[in-house]
């Protein structure tokens, strides 16, 4: 039997979708997937990723966590499980789901610290292939700068990203020392526009005017307070800008601290805005900081070669369960 293909991108609501020799049916947002013997799990994040039936199975099974301290400020809207006989249950359906992958992939050493972890899924069935961007088309490019320094924020959800406290900081301690760009379209930055904070609406993943606003900018800040990953640090590292971020969830898997940013507590208002004065007060780190930014998304975040990887995993898998490769093989080793 042909091992069935499993891809889960929980970004807005969790949507599953599965194909193999014979596709499974799907249900899509928050469903139930039925799948074959062996599966290849390609995860997000653990945390919010594989939690299958919620309306298909008699509308009985809610959703459940593998990392308990992912949402913990509620965020998402999630509320872990608590105890109990329904929580057990579902515990060892997903410890079931987990254990008959022939591979699994999330995006973060922190998801897949959850998997073995909380689910106790064997180390050489796990493999980490983060997300990535097109390097070539993120290199920095010139652009006219403004005379001010320019502090970016990136976030669709302004809150869990922490754009209220990069706000904050920014009208109590940067006024006059630099200006504030933020791109979401989250009606809480509704009004914020003014002559030192520019707002960008309406950009599209990728477009040449998202890369004009990176390029334009010094420091590229993410204050979030729960994060699945954090693919804007990505884009930030490979446009050649210093991150500032949490050190929550897939950020401490992008982020290095002191080398090509800094990392804060989550919810460290007074931390994050140390770190962003630091790299006001010094050009020099924060070109040095880019640059190391940017051979690090060559080097991990590079979205050809991780795709590479993804498909190479998938084609091991295959030949692993046709014998065609060394049955004593861990299929994780293949894709490193």
């Amino acid at each position: 039997m042909m091992p069935t293909i499993f891809h889960a991108f929980p970004i807005l609501g969790w949507r599953a979708v599965a194909s193999a020799q014979r596709k499974a049916p799907c249900s899509g947002k928050r469903g139930f997937c039925c799948m074959q013997r062996k599966t290849i799990g390609l995860f997000k994040g653990v945390g919010h990723c594989i939690h299958y039936a919620r309306r298909d199975w008699k509308r009985s099974i809610g959703t459940t966590y593998a990392n308990q301290h992912w949402d913990s400020e509620g965020s998402f809207g999630h509320t872990p499980d608590g105890g109990g006989r329904l929580a057990e249950l579902k515990h060892r359906w997903n410890q079931r789901i987990f254990s008959s992958c022939a591979a699994l992939a999330p995006w973060s050493r922190w998801a897949q610290s959850s998997l073995e972890n909380d689910y106790g899924v064997d180390p050489s069935k796990i493999v980490v292939i983060p997300p990535g961007v097109d390097i070539e088309a993120w290199a920095p490019h010139p652009v006219a700068r403004p005379t001010l320094p320019q502090i970016l924020f990136v976030g669709g959800d302004f809150r869990r990203k922490g754009g209220d406290l990069v706000l904050e900081w920014f009208r109590e301690r940067g006024r006059g020392r630099c200006e504030l760009r933020i791109v979401s379209e989250d009606p809480a930055t509704d009004g914020l526009q003014a002559e030192d904070i520019h707002v960008y609406r309406g950009l599209r993943p990728n477009d040449t005017e998202l890369r004009n606003v990176y390029w334009g900018s010094d420091v590229f800040v993410l204050a979030s307070r729960s994060e699945p990953f954090g693919i804007a640090c990505v884009e930030a590292l490979a446009a050649g800008l210093p991150v500032v971020a949490t050190a929550v969830g897939g950020l401490t898997d992008i982020v290095d601290p002191g080398k090509d940013g800094l990392l804060v507590t989550p919810g460290d208002a007074r931390a994050m805005g140390a770190a962003i004065e630091s790299l006001l007060e010094s050009p020099a780190v924060r070109r040095a900081m880019g640059v190391h930014g940017m051979a690090v998304a060559r080097e991990r975040f590079d979205a050809g070669r991780n795709g590479r990887r993804l498909l190479d995993l998938v084609k091991a898998t295959v030949d692993w369960r046709r014998g065609t490769s060394p049955e004593n093989l861990p299929v994780a080793v293949t894709a490193q």
